[in-house]
């Protein structure tokens, strides 16, 4: 391990800049700080970063957040596969050759949540609370899901449902530990 010596250290400069969201799209990395988040990113194999006072660089351009969504989602950010910015194209060619069902959360649909069968290989189209999925999204989806609310709600939070749903996923697939 290399010690740092100068406030004018590659790295140094380089964990500065990662403070700021436009250098982490730029860079395509984060800064992990903590222990612990640093531990469960090796355990999911991201070893290449650099360790700076028990912080650590790594490549997940996914996870271009703020340091505080990182440490809030305690280790969970790294063993999830998430992807974003991704275009309808290349996520329809992904499930038609990896066999993987596109399904869309969309309000009004028929299908509820805890109807979906998690055994299949699913890909889970989320919108933002404001506009939902775009029409584009919606159509490629070969099932919707909902999840129900009370009357007069406009909408879910994305992370509440995000979890939700996930959660229900995970409990279907048995709580199995895979991806």
């Amino acid at each position: 391990m290399k010690e740092i010596t100068s406030r004018d250290n590659r790295l140094v400069k380089l964990a500065v800049r990662l403070q700021q969201k436009k250098y982490r799209y730029e860079e395509r990395r984060l800064i992990a700080e903590g222990f612990r988040i640093v531990e469960d990113a090796v355990h999911t194999g991201i070893t290449d970063g650099i360790c700076l006072v028990a912080a650590e660089v790594v490549e997940r351009p996914e996870l271009q957040n703020n340091g505080k969504t990182v440490r809030s989602a305690m280790g969970a950010i790294f063993k999830v596969p998430v992807v974003q910015n991704v275009s309808l194209e290349r996520i329809s060619s992904f499930c038609d050759e990896k066999k993987r069902i596109l399904t869309g959360t969309l309000p009004g649909a028929n299908k509820l949540y805890t109807q979906v069968d998690w055994r299949q290989p699913t890909v889970i189209a989320f919108g933002n609370e404001g506009n939902g999925l775009s029409q584009a999204c919606a159509e490629a989806c070969r099932q919707a899901l909902t999840i129900p609310m009370k009357s007069h709600t406009e909408s879910l939070n994305l992370a509440t449902s995000v979890a939700v749903v996930l959660y229900k996923a995970w409990e279907e697939a048995g709580f199995a530990d895979k991806t």
